[in-house]
């Protein structure tokens, strides 16, 4: 998983870099060959600010490495074991004309008994342009800035351009830089040094390219947060915030260039009109929330007897599916090595979320394929399965090369015309129904929990019902019944939600008077159990139940996704329990399938595309 630099790696970073090609050794490793630009001195660190030039714009060294400036106390690590405290906090000043700055670096200076040091080049200069403050010099005099947007350069890079931003942010993200002589260049700004004053130097080509990076930034900034900005030293965003903004910077920073290039008439890059481009328009999920990134389907009897597997440890690997997603957090599709099996109950709680898999709650309750086919498509490398989703226009379609999905036409390869597609209509932002034309499901959001809400399912030619869930009342709680002993445990049945379900009558003993298994304390509403009935994958009659368990890593335990679950397990149903029971262990007989998820932050999951 794709993880960001420290800051003090960033010259280390340029340090390698200066070991590619021949006449790499000529770059040094602080900058001051890319940017031209001279400090001698001491206690003073200065540079320029543009898009074009930006008067007033907020300027800061950032110290800590955290993107956002801290008025003090702020602490550095000069080397190892030593810490520096600077009271007055990351030196900062506003822009005059020309975009120049001069920071105040003197606090850097320190007595040798206490410590080195510290180099104002060892750090990432940042800049915010400040809506009704920042104003850009342009021929026809300086125009206010509407919108925010941030920028910085390298550590040892003085000049804080768009193009520098992206110098940084490839960088930070680990991405592919070329050293060549005094120029680093990022993959389409070859011959363009990134660092540099490009308007002094008049390269009208550089000009233009940060001209419309600029805009496209600004574009992303969020207005309310923009709002709040009156002299630049406010903290508007919050670090996953600026991290996500980053990444799509640097995701659709070629895209954008090359809609300069397109522009450039003949190469005449100074006659672009940048304002009348159609920018990328790229919503972005800000809140960088967790999502689900695979499911790993164990679901295949090694022993070859067949399903329920006695016990767990006969199942084996059979698929494993691949969450897809866009910036704006929205799931795009979920790719299967091996098969699945597409739940139209799920397409219901994603598209009444916008497709956003982190506002459902309870991410991926699996739809899972118990066919032993899908263990041989499993082993061979590549793609079997791809169910896509195009949530604006309320489809989703299903491909798939496999022979797991009995009277399915296949393909010897995806692509091509599905296979299968469903519809859904929308009232009132929920889901009224959805179908993938051989039957049709309408969801009644009566008593609705969570992940829980009642449905009927018909066939389309007939409309004759196959079957029906209905929820009966809310969660009744009986916390008040857990033993002390147990009160510390995982999984405690603490609240009960009724339910009927009808349909593949006779139905086993048993089965009726049903109820949702939860676990409602300290406010969490975690769905422990639900049964159901499915005569395709339950040849013996006797009922099935999904299992979970929500044990997640700290880090996602901490933070305010509470609902993810960390395993599911399909298997036979095993009779009503008692409302204050713990239930610490999932099924370990009779067994269908084992579910295990992975889940990593929005802004991991972007990054790893990049790569």
């Amino acid at each position: 998983m794709t993880r960001m630099l420290p800051v003090r790696s960033l010259l280390f970073a340029l340090a390698l870099l200066s070991g590619c090609g021949e006449k790499s050794t000529e770059l040094p490793v602080d900058g001051r060959d890319i940017t031209g630009v001279q400090n001698t001195t001491p206690g003073v660190y200065g540079g320029r600010v543009m898009d074009g030039y930006l008067v007033k714009a907020r300027v800061w060294l950032d110290l800590n490495g955290d993107n956002r400036y801290n008025a003090g106390p702020v602490t550095v690590t000069v080397e190892p074991g030593t810490e520096v405290t600077l009271i007055s906090g990351e030196p900062t000043t506003l822009t005059g004309a020309g975009g120049r700055f001069l920071l105040d670096t003197s606090a850097l200076i320190r007595d040798p008994a206490e410590s080195p040091d510290l180099d104002p080049r060892d750090y990432a200069l940042m800049a915010v342009v400040v809506p009704g403050l920042t104003e850009e010099e342009t021929r026809n005099g300086n125009v206010v800035q509407a919108r925010a947007y941030m920028m910085s350069a390298p550590p040892g890079v003085q000049n804080i351009s768009p193009l520098s931003t992206l110098l940084r942010n490839r960088i930070l993200l680990g991405g592919t830089i070329a050293s060549t002589g005094s120029t680093l260049s990022v993959p389409g700004l070859e011959n363009i040094s990134p660092g540099a004053d490009y308007i002094l130097a008049g390269d009208e080509r550089a000009r233009a390219y940060a001209r419309a990076l600029a805009r496209f930034k600004a574009s992303q900034f969020p207005e309310t947060a923009g709002d709040k900005l009156v002299n630049g030293t406010e903290t508007v965003l919050d670090g996953p915030s600026l991290n996500l903004l980053r990444l799509s910077y640097v995701q659709n920073a070629a895209a954008i260039i090359a809609l300069v290039d397109a522009a450039a008439a003949g190469g005449s890059y100074s006659n672009v009109d940048i304002d009348a481009l159609t920018l990328p328009t790229v919503p972005l999920d800000l809140a960088d929330p967790y999502i689900l990134r695979t499911q790993r389907v164990k679901a295949y009897e090694e022993n070859g007897n067949g399903l329920p597997a006695e016990r767990e440890g006969v199942l084996t690997d059979s698929a494993l599916l691949t969450f897809s997603y866009s910036a704006a957090g929205q799931l795009s599709a979920i790719t299967a090595n091996g098969c699945m099996a597409p739940s139209m109950k799920e397409m219901v709680r994603l598209a009444n979320a916008g497709g956003r898999i982190s506002a459902t709650g309870t991410e991926g309750l699996p739809g899972v394929s118990v066919s032993q086919d899908s263990y041989l498509y499993y082993k061979e490398a590549g793609d079997d399965e791809r169910l896509t989703f195009d949530w604006s226009g309320k489809t989703a379609t299903f491909d798939t090369r496999t022979t797991c999905h009995r009277g399915l036409a296949t393909s010897s390869e995806l692509g091509g015309a599905p296979e299968k597609t469903y519809h859904w209509t929308l009232k009132n932002g929920q889901v009224e129904t959805i179908t993938d034309g051989e039957v049709t499901l309408t969801p009644d959001y009566t008593n609705a929990t969570g992940p829980v809400f009642g449905y009927t399912l018909t066939r389309n030619d007939t409309g004759a019902l196959i079957e029906t869930v209905s929820v009966d009342g809310s969660i009744s709680s009986c916390e008040g019944s857990i033993r002390p002993d147990d009160v510390g445990l995982a999984r405690v049945i603490s609240g009960q939600q009724a339910y009927t379900f009808a349909g593949y009558e006779p139905q086993p003993t048993g089965f009726p008077g049903l109820s949702y298994d939860w676990d409602i304390r300290n406010g969490d509403q975690h769905l422990l159990r639900q049964a159901f009935l499915d005569p395709d994958t339950d040849l013996e009659g006797q009922g099935l139940q999904w299992e979970y368990a929500y044990a997640v890593p700290v880090a996602v335990a901490q933070s305010d996704q509470q609902n993810l679950i960390s395993e599911a397990r399909l298997s036979r149903y095993g009779q009503a329990r008692t409302c204050g029971r713990a239930v610490s262990s999932l099924a370990a007989n009779n067994l269908y399938a084992i579910v295990g998820y992975d889940y990593s932050r929005l802004s991991d999951y972007l990054a790893d595309q990049i790569q």
